[in-house]
């Protein structure tokens, strides 16, 4: 995850339709530190190519209140 620079039309041309580098944003994300990812929404696609790429990550996925209670306090016992 890199910052956008540049004119906001031609960046939305290009996220269109270029191809995702689901990879190498998570890597780079993993490189600036961050070691915990959450999934939020219905399913777990996201935690698990996470987990295939970063094994060592603590991964998420809430789908319910039930869930986010459950992260927090696993989550909260790292900080």
């Amino acid at each position: 995850a890199r910052p956008y620079e540049g004119p906001a039309q031609e960046l939305m041309v290009r996220q269109l339709t270029s191809p995702v580098r689901w990879r190498r944003l998570i890597e780079n994300m993993a490189r600036d530190g961050f070691d915990t990812f959450i999934e939020a929404g219905v399913g777990a696609v996201l935690k698990g190519l996470i987990s295939r790429i970063l094994p060592q990550a603590r991964v998420y996925a809430v789908s319910c209140a039930q869930d986010l209670e459950t992260i927090r306090r696993e989550v909260g016992a790292y900080a």
